[in-house]
């Protein structure tokens, strides 16, 4: 049986990552707890995916606590599975800016509907929620008419919003120290993950 590779314990940059994701994920709880005292509960549900459906966009410090936990975590056959999905999703998003293969991409993080790094997500996959129909959520990212809207939970990205800027002050330090553009502090996941685990990304 395959299992996963082993690469030691988190290092300084992951743990920072944990400690900031564990504290947003406190405010975050608190806040949906808050909501449901007024009755208002996220329809979010596990194998929806539908948000997962849309650019997502992280940050070099997420992307090396990412990686490190797809080495330490995932078998070499999911690690594979996982770089194909990660070539093909590029790929599309490459045609895309030339006009060409509109539609709906899948994060590459995926696996049989459900997230394969849950617990590692990016913070900005942690704060989104909606209160609404998942199926609008689906007419909404398909560009469909539907007779309802659907509706985030805009408190929650507040409460998130905190622990966003703590990780981009981070990065921007990272970036300084290093001499590199502000530029370079973000990333859409799948260029991110590809740049992260020396993948090339069309091939």
């Amino acid at each position: 049986m395959s299992t996963a590779r082993q690469i030691g314990s988190t290092d300084e940059r992951e743990q920072l990552v944990a400690a900031i994701h564990a504290a947003a994920d406190a405010a975050i709880a608190e806040e949906l707890a808050r909501l449901r005292a007024e009755g208002i509960v996220p329809s979010c549900r596990a194998g929806c995916g539908t948000c997962c459906s849309q650019h997502i966009v992280t940050n070099r410090l997420e992307m090396h606590a990412l990686g490190r936990h797809i080495r330490r975590c995932l078998t070499p056959e999911r690690v594979e599975a996982l770089r194909l999905r990660v070539r093909e999703w590029n790929r599309r998003e490459e045609a895309g800016r030339d006009g060409a293969e509109a539609g709906i991409r899948l994060c590459p993080l995926l696996e049989n509907d459900r997230c394969s790094i849950y617990s590692a997500r990016p913070l900005i996959c942690r704060a989104h929620f909606a209160s609404t129909d998942p199926a609008w959520c689906r007419a909404a990212v398909e560009g469909e008419a539907r007779a309802g809207a659907a509706r985030l939970l805009d408190s929650v990205l507040q409460a998130a919003a905190p622990f966003k800027r703590s990780l981009a002050a981070h990065v921007e330090r990272e970036l300084e120290a290093a001499g590199l553009p502000r530029e370079e502090s973000i990333t859409l996941l799948a260029q991110g993950l590809a740049e992260e685990m020396g993948w090339d990304r069309l091939r």
